[in-house]
């Protein structure tokens, strides 16, 4: 071997101790592939580069289970929001339902009306355990987000704005509106 050789050598030895940052290199010879174009790949060193890495691949996870958790998330509320659309259309189907237990209940006696009020419990129990609920009207102060007025009528004994009668029920789910109340008000 010539002697510039071997200085050649010796110079690639001290290269493959070092860093790509210059910083010295613990590790055995046999151990070490540091090499500045595919960066550090010695496990037991501490370089900036390998540390820089191992950030990289830390912060990629996080972003990863951040990303997974914001879509778990949106599916969760997506599903809530589905299930309640859902009532509220069954609810709209079955509301002419309990209207025409209403008219029924004016035009039949107490007695022949019997069997039915037992269906209507069974019907609003049954909504009442979907979350639907009644709108309360009579009496109350007239509410444009509950209550359709489609009459006005002056009372002297009732307060301004107030709802007199309650022509068709309203219904509510949790605290979205199904159905208005159709309501005559006092002048």
């Amino acid at each position: 071997m010539t002697k510039k050789q071997h200085e050649k050598d010796l110079e690639q030895d001290a290269l493959e101790k070092k860093h790509c940052h210059g910083e010295d290199c613990d590790c055995d010879e046999d151990e070490h592939e540091c090499n500045c174009e595919d960066g550090c790949k010695c496990d037991d060193c501490d370089c900036d580069e390998k540390v820089s890495k191992e950030q990289e691949y830390l912060e990629a996870l996080q972003r990863s289970q951040a990303e997974f958790d914001n879509y778990r998330k949106r599916n969760e509320f997506y599903a809530i929001k589905a299930k309640e659309e859902g009532i509220m259309l069954s609810v709209q189907k079955l509301l002419p339902v309990l209207d025409s237990f209403k008219a029924a209940e004016m035009q039949l006696s107490e007695q022949e009306f019997r069997g039915l009020s037992l269906v209507k419990e069974l019907l609003i129990t049954a909504l009442k355990e979907l979350g639907v609920s009644q709108i309360k009207a009579l009496d109350e102060k007239f509410d444009p987000e509950f209550h359709n007025a489609i009459m006005v009528e002056e009372n002297k004994t009732k307060q301004s704005q107030v709802v007199l009668e309650v022509l068709q029920e309203g219904y509510m789910l949790n605290d979205r509106v199904i159905r208005h109340s159709v309501v005559k008000i006092n002048s």
